[in-house]
């Protein structure tokens, strides 16, 4: 019986070990895919409320913005300048980088000047809220904006009023001791002539600015000093959503920066001779 038992268990297979191999776990590992696809959807709202929030704002900051991508960030003088009010950049009542050139560190100083002199003088109460003096990429610009119940001109007429004489002999007193050189641009609403073609916007917002020139230099101005004299008609409207509005009939003129002078006088150097 026990050599049965024994030859029955001799006879019995061998267990077979099972091969255990390891398996990885890829639960944690599935690649960097997906941060690309989120860095480039947050890029994309990014972008999306940067441009909802330009849409909204008034021109100044749209200019200051479109100057600001221009210029990398980089002012005039080299430092940092922010898009944004409180910055250190061209918004209202803060101060632009010159280039370091003592007339061009006097347009900050101007624009103080001017802005006092209309504020404080009783002579142009009447008209001081039609003044807009800022800081542009190109300089100090002055507006002198019209109303419908202070008119700088008559209508489709370029004969200049008293009190835009007035204050166009006030700008040109302070103009006259720089040696920035100076633009005056003249601007019409959009409304037509019976025959445009005769004699149009463009005709008129030119003999305008021609007329605010003619001011400026009997009040001292250099005539060396004024490098353009435009019209522009109305192809650049004050308010965009209503081309008939008075607001659209102004004349700006704009105190250059030291380094525009001279960006022009190489650029008449390099135009070709006719």
């Amino acid at each position: 019986m026990a050599a049965a038992k024994a030859q029955a268990k001799d006879k019995t297979p061998p267990r077979r070990r099972k091969n255990f191999v390891k398996r990885r776990s890829h639960g944690a590992h599935h690649g960097g895919a997906w941060k690309v696809a989120y860095a480039d959807f947050v890029t994309a709202m990014m972008a999306l409320f940067l441009v909802l929030w330009l849409v909204t704002q008034n021109n100044k900051i749209k200019e200051s913005v479109a100057h600001y991508f221009r210029n990398m960030g980089i002012s005039k003088s080299g430092r940092d300048v922010s898009v944004l009010q409180g910055g250190s950049g061209i918004m209202k009542d803060q101060s632009v980088g010159t280039g370091g050139k003592n007339a061009d560190k006097g347009l900050a100083s101007l624009k103080v000047s001017l802005r006092e002199r209309f504020e404080q003088k009783k002579e142009f109460e009447n008209i001081r809220d039609q003044i807009h003096i800022e800081m542009v990429s190109e300089g100090l610009r002055i507006h002198i904006i019209d109303k419908a119940d202070q008119v700088l001109f008559d209508v489709g007429s370029a004969q200049l009023k008293p009190e835009t004489v007035k204050v166009l002999k006030a700008i040109g007193d302070d103009l006259k001791a720089l040696s920035n050189t100076i633009v005056i641009e003249g601007y019409t609403d959009s409304h037509q002539y019976e025959n445009p073609h005769h004699y149009g916007n463009w005709e008129l917002s030119t003999e305008r600015a021609l007329n605010a020139r003619r001011v400026l230099t009997d009040s001292g101005v250099r005539d060396s000093q004024i490098v353009r004299v435009t019209g522009h008609a109305d192809k650049a409207l004050f308010n965009q959503n209503d081309p008939y509005d008075p607001t659209n009939r102004r004349i700006s003129i704009t105190v250059l920066f030291q380094q525009e002078k001279g960006q022009q006088q190489a650029e008449g150097k390099e135009s070709p001779k006719s």
